[in-house]
């Protein structure tokens, strides 16, 4: 994963999923980031979810996060070379503003 892709206003589409449109982006030729920066406001990486048969887990997470309050932006990164016909590694990438980026969680023990 890169740290940071910043994404421009104009690159945002619309995934429908069950009836909710939910804001969208999809990457060519890029690794996925562990934050994506969109007018300035930061989105972190929060879950994975697979291509085929994501919708009930992906509404579930976006509902949970958008009731703490938060925004929630879903991406497409391609998977890598090693795997072209596998699509187990078809994902779809959420991301969230206001969480804690990887690594950065409790201390072991509390």
């Amino acid at each position: 994963m890169v740290s940071e892709i910043a994404v421009p206003e104009d690159r945002i589409e619309v995934l429908e999923v069950d009836g909710r449109e939910l804001p969208y982006v999809e990457f060519h030729r890029r690794q996925p980031a562990v934050k994506l920066v969109l007018d300035g406001e930061e989105y972190f990486f929060y879950k994975t979810f697979p291509l085929r048969g994501y919708a009930p887990a992906l509404l579930k997470a976006v509902r949970q996060l958008e009731a703490e309050g938060k925004k929630v932006l879903v991406a497409y990164f391609p998977p890598g070379r090693n795997f072209p016909t596998s699509h187990h590694w078809d994902r779809l990438y959420l991301y969230a503003t206001g969480i804690r980026p990887i690594g950065m969680g409790k201390a072991p023990g509390l």
